[in-house]
């Protein structure tokens, strides 16, 4: 996945495809940052508004966010660009587990290419130092019409990803365990039987919960 930036025009170019080229970079760019802000808005307000809801936050404490486009042909580096968009967003010791369930999550918006624009919501659940944190993103992808000067790059990729604390005094048990269970078999990948997952998420439970 690639930066939109002026490195993506083919030097051996006349100055008026480098224009061109220039203005359809540029019309992609505005594209995604107005995605990037009309998602920023509605997790935003999603979060402020969760006290009365499954999984309340007590703080936001960051938001990232980034543009790319890429090829479908070539989505094998796409745990390579989350590592890039991660990094220092998510303790190190917890990048891979975060990589992997985003990656889980929007893998479908890859492998099906029906849909002229595609999107997915989701969220999970990972324990940092004394905290536990909600990590709620969204991924929307566009298909890009065959374009010549922009060779072999054919959708359009943004993401946009909040961290807060959870209100855990407000969590009941069997509401954790549900959420938390994705991330206990990433975590622990020798664990497969129901009841060592539940235990493992009573015990992270219980640490953030009392």
């Amino acid at each position: 996945m690639k930066k939109i930036t002026e490195a993506l025009i083919p030097k051996n170019l006349s100055d008026e495809l480098k224009n061109e080229s220039q203005a359809y970079l540029e019309t992609l760019n505005d594209l995604g940052k107005s995605k990037i802000n009309n998602y920023k808005e509605e997790i935003k307000i999603n979060l402020i508004d969760s006290n009365g809801k499954t999984f309340p936050v007590n703080a936001i404490l960051s938001v990232i966010s980034d543009i790319r486009i890429c090829s479908r042909k070539h989505t094998d580096d796409i745990g390579k660009t989350l590592d890039e968009i991660l990094k220092g967003f998510i303790s190190e010791e917890k990048e891979y587990v975060s990589k992997t369930l985003i990656s889980n999550s929007i893998e479908p918006l890859f492998t099906n290419s029906d849909n002229a624009e595609s999107e997915i919501k989701d969220y999970f659940l990972i324990s940092e130092d004394r905290f536990l944190n909600r990590l709620d993103f969204v991924c929307w992808t566009r298909n890009l019409k065959p374009n010549v000067l922009i060779e072999n790059l054919d959708t359009m990729f943004v993401f946009v990803m909040y961290k807060s604390t959870v209100d855990m005094e407000k969590v009941h048990a069997n509401d954790f365990i549900k959420a938390y269970m994705k991330t206990v078999k990433i975590e622990n990948p020798d664990v497969d039987k129901v009841h060592e997952i539940t235990n493992k998420c009573i015990e992270i439970y219980k640490k953030y919960r009392y």
